[in-house]
């Protein structure tokens, strides 16, 4: 059972995470926590006043759903409320100083997805050295073909090499 003061603490819009515990799978997921499961929860309330952790893996509701109590409830540490954050692509999260990377769906952990801080802008010196780096990899490139051409005009690179 859940008292009033841990209803209270509940953010019902939050992204929850708990630690794989073989307590929550049974027997048949006992050896493989993390099959269907990703361990990131979404509180939900179900039509007789009971609060549940519902992992976020099936958007279809039939996830793991871990009745809270006063007992379990600080297992579960919020991560991030769901209006406060925006989803980014893979590719920037090298712009911003912090983010966040959690499997909120059938990708799991394999392909996870990112999240920023609404407020959160990008950060310029990152970015600069992002490409600086970008830069950098281009002209080794560029550096490396002109020594395989060199090479081939001259008879030193094997044709069947390249």
């Amino acid at each position: 059972m859940l008292s009033d003061y841990n209803i209270n603490k509940l953010n019902m819009s939050g992204l929850y995470g708990c630690e794989p515990n073989k307590k929550y799978r049974g027997q048949l997921f006992y050896d493989n926590l993390n099959h269907c499961c990703n361990w990131t929860f979404q509180v939900v309330k179900n039509h007789e006043g009971n609060y549940f952790m519902r992992d976020t893996y099936w958007s279809s509701g039939d996830s793991l759903s871990i009745p809270l109590s006063d007992e379990n409830i600080d297992e579960f540490r919020l991560i991030f409320e769901w209006v406060k954050v925006r989803k980014i692509r893979l590719e920037e999260t090298n712009h911003y100083e912090n983010h966040y990377r959690v499997a909120v769906d059938s990708g799991g952990y394999s392909f996870p997805k990112y999240f920023v801080d609404i407020d959160r802008i990008k950060n310029k010196e990152m970015m600069v050295d992002e490409i600086d780096s970008k830069i950098k990899s281009l002209e080794w490139e560029i550096g490396s073909l002109r020594d395989r051409k060199d090479n081939l005009l001259n008879g030193t690179y094997k044709v069947d090499w390249f």
